[in-house]
């Protein structure tokens, strides 16, 4: 199954060139859990979260080194884990597809000793639910097996009423229990409707045994991904009300979710915000805005798609499939780094001081600076020992001025350190940075960037992994260029001075395509799958788009 050690070429026998199925279907998933098991024991687990309205069962595949050690730990000692589901919207298909190639990219690296992933797999657990809505499914591989036609169902098969065909059941995504009802424009109660809510919250047995499974986690999924299709967006709570909702998301969550927008390479176009400013409707009752309120999850529902309208269906051409898999799967895999520690480092202040106490001149033989270097864990894991570490200071000298460490960092360890930071809290230094001023001048004379001062992590968030083998890349970098004047007028003023801050987040990327152990960070990065070649086109139709 895994002999292929290259996985863009071992991923082609499932969604890309070699594969024979346009999508996976009911039974698919089935045997593709059962031969997970079969050949990784000690990784791997399927059971059953629940039955469906039709009495089938909702398999979920469990993957991690410790899961059962994992799930019985309570506390601060509980891992964080995450949630993948799909198709609570039967025809969206290829949130399923999205879902195996998530986990296909765990199990393939763990196959050829990626020990980064390993490292991963040894303290957290991977959820993966690909068929919430298992009887709509069902019915659509089926018919299409039979005829190949492909069967346009969104609700379950819930039989209690007039409606016949596709107008059968409740809608799933609007069944879950915050805001359930809310009003009739996000949901409706006729139930024919596409978005018929159903009679009370939770009153569906899939929604339920969502419902049920998250509770006896321990409160340990700490993200949740409702995978949708079709369109390119990105979409966050809250959905259920027509607002701008940044103040109604956890501040520090809605933090993740921008630094996931900016760093985790969504796809060209891709749109970010809640339903309404996405997606231009709301929708009350659904499953992203109920796990946004559980326990502090950071909670997405994706519409997976990339900027080609070619691909703005339900059912799109095969080679269409792996390119959107790829292209989303670069923030997929960078939001599950956060069940780790997290840590990004930034120079939050950078001011000249010009005297000091009762405006008594410093030494004029100097020039100095104020600045607060700020740590932040953006992990859900706590991390103990921070270390970050000043390189290429030179020309300037840098001093804490305050804080734990009280000596000079220059021509020493050059380290700062911090006994441990919990998610989301962060740490910062006071300190002073001083340049001769011969090298002031030398920097306005030049007129060009002479002085670039970084720095950099070296904590690992896992004891079995050091530093080296996650990260050396530099973390935040302070420069300092002078403007187009000479070195006789840049003195008299530092209004002529341009202070250029470049605060480069800094992130432990510990997900990769290495082959070996020991992996560098250059390597893990240079493995990403790199980007198809993406059409260009002008204009984009209106589409209709889920949620």
């Amino acid at each position: 199954m895994l002999e292929n050690n290259d996985f863009n070429t071992f991923i082609n026998e499932y969604i890309g060139e070699k594969s024979t199925t346009r999508f996976f279907t009911y039974e698919n998933i089935v045997d593709f859990f059962t031969a997970i098991t079969s050949q990784f024991p000690y990784i791997s687990r399927v059971s059953s979260i629940g039955k469906s309205v039709e009495g089938r069962d909702m398999p979920l595949l469990t993957l991690g080194s410790k899961i059962a050690e994992n799930e019985a730990k309570s506390g601060k000692d509980n891992p964080p884990s995450i949630f993948l589901t799909s198709v609570h919207h039967a025809r969206e298909v290829l949130g399923v597809t999205m879902n195996v190639y998530t986990m296909l990219y765990l199990i393939h690296s763990h196959a050829h000793n990626n020990t980064a992933v390993e490292a991963l797999m040894n303290h957290h657990n991977f959820y993966s639910l690909p068929m919430v809505n298992v009887d709509g499914y069902a019915l659509i591989s089926d018919i299409y097996d039979k005829s190949g036609i492909f069967e346009m169902v969104r609700k379950n098969r819930r039989k209690e009423s007039d409606c016949i065909g596709t107008s059968i059941g409740v809608d799933l995504n609007r069944n879950y229990g915050y805001k359930w009802g809310y009003d009739d424009i996000g949901s409706t109660s006729r139930q024919c409707e596409e978005d018929y809510r159903g009679v009370s919250p939770f009153s569906e047995p899939e929604t339920l045994a969502v419902k049920n499974f998250m509770t006896s986690k321990n409160k340990n999924i700490k993200i949740a991904i409702n995978f949708h299709t079709w369109g390119n967006l990105f979409i966050i709570p809250f959905n259920y009300d027509d607002q701008w909702n940044k103040e109604m998301v956890n501040k520090e969550i809605y933090k993740m979710y921008e630094d996931i927008r900016d760093s985790g390479t969504l796809p060209q176009g891709m749109l970010f915000g809640n339903g309404k400013q996405t997606i231009q409707y709301t929708a009350n009752g659904d499953a992203t805005d109920w796990m946004a309120t559980q326990n502090g999850i950071l909670a997405i529902s994706p519409e997976l798609g990339i900027n080609n309208g070619l691909t703005d269906k339900f059912f799109p051409n095969q080679e269409w499939t792996k390119p959107i898999m790829e292209q989303n799967f670069k923030w997929i895999n960078y939001t599950m780094l956060k069940l780790s520690s997290q840590i990004e480092t930034n120079i939050a202040k950078f001011t000249r001081i010009e005297c000091l106490n009762n405006c008594t001149p410093v030494d004029e033989n100097f020039k100095r600076f104020y600045l607060e270097i700020e740590v932040r864990n953006v992990g859900f894991s706590e991390v103990k020992n921070v270390q970050v570490q000043f390189k290429e200071t030179k020309p300037f000298e840098i001093a804490i001025i305050d804080g734990e460490s009280k000596q000079d960092v220059v021509g020493k360890e050059n380290v700062l350190k911090h006994h441990s930071l919990k998610s989301l809290e962060s740490k910062t230094w006071k300190a002073e940075a001083r340049i001769s001023k011969e090298d002031w001048a030398k920097i306005n004379a030049e007129s060009t960037l002479k002085s670039e001062t970084y720095l950099e992590l070296l904590t690992s968030p896992y004891p079995e992994l050091d530093s080296s083998t996650l990260s050396s890349r530099k973390l935040s970098k302070l420069s300092v260029m002078s403007s187009e004047v000479g070195p006789d007028t840049a003195d008299k003023s530092s209004s002529y001075l341009i202070l250029i801050l470049l605060a480069i987040v800094g992130v432990v990327v510990i997900f990769g395509e290495s082959q070996h152990a020991g992996a560098t960070a250059k390597r893990v990065k240079e493995d990403m799958t790199k980007l198809n070649e993406e059409d260009n086109h002008d204009e984009v139709k209106h589409r209709e788009i889920e949620l």
